[in-house]
């Protein structure tokens, strides 16, 4: 998770496919895409490795770790990166991008195809997504740095529901369901990380699991 299309592409090749699943699940959250190309193994591992270890072992590198978090949800007048993969129009930079990232998601779900089993394309909401707080958040840090189009909210979700169709794949989109969440004061992320807390990741099961059983009805 958080390392691109790639190295969903090659663990599927490596780990998964030798299992003979029925059905494949690809959580897609809004980091993966630009990250289609990056993934490298060994850096990544090193890299994993170390931020675990200081994780447990050091206070300073944990609190220096958080407030890093903490930031990165508070948008304003910090615009992310991937904060343009909502931008409407889209510039040639970033439809390259989703370009780039269409093409190793279609060899992956074409392999998933061939080997008999079910592709299964999941949206995971981000709580930029969600909130309605975060994504005005968002729209205001846009407007600061100077962005001359709109942010689409929907953007994502429709581009990713369009690679889904194109490929033949089955498109979970629990975006919805996040934001009446949202709007009914749930919390379904930790307060310092992106990332889902229980009740958000309750939330998802019980929607993979009822497309699950519609699959294979």
């Amino acid at each position: 998770p958080g390392t691109g299309i790639a190295y969903y592409l090659q663990t599927y090749e490596a780990f998964v496919k030798k299992h003979k699943p029925a059905i494949v699940i690809i959580a897609v959250l809004y980091n993966d895409i630009p990250d289609f190309n990056y993934f490298q193994k060994s850096a990544y591992g090193f890299l994993n490795k170390a931020d675990a270890f200081f994780q447990k072992h050091s206070s300073l590198y944990k609190f220096i770790y958080l407030q890093a978090e903490r930031s990165k949800l508070e948008a304003w007048q910090s615009f992310p990166k991937d904060g343009y993969l909502w931008e409407s129009p889209l510039s040639v930079e970033t439809q390259r991008i989703y370009d780039g990232f269409f093409g190793k998601f279609s060899q992956l779900t074409n392999e998933i195809k061939q080997d008999g089993a079910v592709p299964v394309m999941v949206l995971v909401p981000s709580y930029l997504e969600s909130s309605d707080e975060v994504w005005g958040q968002l729209e205001k840090s846009y407007e600061f740095v100077g962005g001359h189009n709109v942010l689409d909210r929907d953007m994502l979700r429709n581009k990713l529901k369009v690679m889904a169709e194109k490929t033949g794949t089955v498109f979970v989109d629990p975006n919805d369901v996040f934001r009446e969440a949202y709007g009914a004061g749930q919390i379904l992320y930790y307060a310092y990380d992106h990332h889902f807390n229980q009740a958000g990741h309750r939330v998802m099961a019980e929607i993979i699991s009822e497309k699950i059983a519609e699959i294979l009805k």
